[in-house]
């Protein structure tokens, strides 16, 4: 992941971990709140 790559350049992991789309399946909104990832579709 790139949260990876950041990490390891700046020495600090991400506080959050944010998406944005415009349009995510119910499965992928569920897998995406148990890997701690918010989901944003209505922007």
């Amino acid at each position: 992941m790139r949260t990876n790559i950041y990490a390891r350049e700046t020495g600090r992991r991400p506080a959050r971990l944010v998406m944005i789309t415009p349009f995510a399946e119910e499965k992928a909104l569920k897998m995406a709140r148990e890997m701690g990832i918010t989901i944003y579709t209505k922007v």
